[in-house]
């Protein structure tokens, strides 16, 4: 049994490698990998995509593109469209953006490029998911319109792969200079909290939610907590443009509980999200063609980091990876400072979560003897991880192999221990 005495933090002379949890103290080289990013969304029309949509066939369409081009990531599809984030090998982008760009569904699709160099691609499997909605935010808006009817075809816009309600858009070159132009607007992150707390624009108003689904009910309040007769102006971010494309639509429809007026008087949102803003920030000493220097941001608004749902954890400026990890504990986003702080032990816990684990003051008998046999399990687990780094395996064989050994085990014991009472 392992003794957890014995088991110390990370040293503070060595690096955490935020996409695996593999340290680096300088003494190997490691080989890297260029890899492609692609995050993208698209909502289709109803009118002539929505009701005669298999979603089935499309899923085995998209998995099959993704075996042939080494895909890895998610991709969610459902009769409103497509969105999702995925990982290849750089030598394919130009073959998956000709996927896209051609397919009859996905013409005009919103793509946001970005590049990896590492060991490995920044998710581990390919997902393709069929669900109700490609981002949900717990509300139906097609029921708030007046007529209480379906979208038509008016709202729609051939060119623009957004939701047909959504708000007016502000590119991201021009983002800093409208709010300098329009002091008036009120400035909202569509994000949650965690996402907030490690980055986000100066000014910005942080709603404090859990989920996408909380922000529905906030909003609400947040217009009608006016003061002013006149209906406020708003503004909304998220990390790459999606919940902004059903926020916004959700804030246009919305009207005041007594009068029926609009809640808010305009509605606007950043194109493409954080992520478009950040891919247009310059470094200081970077070099740029006179025609693009003109779309660059040189003084960002931006502060912090931003949190991606994949192994980089966060990206910075230029969208380059940032300085975050994630505690394989909690799955929480971690800085420089918590994994340094004396109760972090990589892969096992940090100091958000170390008293869940082991603060045996608190909790009964049988509590501390369930939390120290998980804590147990969680340092075999990065034991077994850090071996097959070593060896240079794939970590989900290692994970394969790890859990038929623990099943061995446990029917090993099983078996003696019937033996036993025979």
């Amino acid at each position: 049994m392992t003794d957890l005495q014995t088991v110390l933090p990370t040293p503070a002379n060595k690096v955490i490698d935020n996409v695996d949890g593999n340290v680096d103290d300088g003494s190997s080289i490691i080989a890297t990998k260029q890899f492609s990013i692609l995050a993208l969304y698209k909502f289709l029309r109803r009118d002539k995509s929505q009701e005669a949509l298999d979603l089935p066939e499309l899923k085995t369409e998209l998995l099959e593109m993704a075996s042939k081009f080494e895909l890895k990531g998610t991709l969610i599809i459902a009769n409103e469209g497509i969105n999702g984030t995925v990982c290849m090998p750089k030598e394919h982008a130009a073959e998956v953006e000709q996927f896209f760009g051609n397919h009859e569904l996905f013409s005009g699709i919103r793509m946001r490029w970005s590049n990896h160099a590492g060991k490995d691609a920044v998710f581990h499997r390919m997902f393709v998911k069929i669900k109700k909605e490609i981002v949900s935010m717990g509300v139906h808006l097609e029921t708030m319109k007046s007529d209480g009817g379906k979208v038509h075809e008016e709202d729609y816009d051939d060119g623009n792969p957004g939701h047909p309600l959504a708000g007016d858009y502000i590119a991201a070159n021009n983002w800093d200079d409208f709010f300098k132009k329009n002091p008036d607007v009120d400035l909202i992150d569509c994000r949650n909290s965690y996402e907030v707390g490690m980055g986000t624009f100066t000014g910005a108003i942080d709603p404090g939610t859990d989920s996408f689904t909380q922000f529905p009910s906030w909003l609400e309040n947040f217009g009608h907590s006016n003061e002013s007769s006149k209906p406020k102006k708003i503004a909304m971010f998220c990390t790459g443009g999606i919940r902004c494309e059903k926020a916004t639509a959700f804030a246009k429809l919305m009207k005041h509980k007594e009068s029926g007026e609009p809640l808010f008087q305009n509605v606007y949102h950043l194109e493409g999200g954080i992520l478009s803003y950040l891919d247009k920030v310059g470094s200081a000493n970077e070099v740029v063609d006179s025609n693009s220097s003109r779309d660059r941001i040189k003084k960002s608004s931006f502060i912090g980091e931003c949190f991606v749902f994949d192994q980089r954890v966060s990206v910075g400026s230029g969208l380059k990876r940032g300085t975050y990890t994630l505690c394989h504990g909690c799955r929480a986003p971690l800085s420089k400072d918590n994994v340094h702080h004396p109760t972090f032990i990589r892969g096992v816990q940090c100091k958000d979560c170390c008293n869940i684990s082991v603060d045996e003051s608190s909790a009964s008998g049988t509590k501390r003897q369930l939390d120290k046999k998980h804590m147990e399990r969680q340092i075999e687990r990065q034991r077994q991880f850090e071996i097959s780094q070593e060896k240079g395996e794939r970590w989900g064989d290692t994970c394969k192999n790890f859990a038929l050994d623990a099943e061995k085990k446990r029917r090993s014991i099983m078996c003696k221990s019937k033996i036993d009472k025979s």
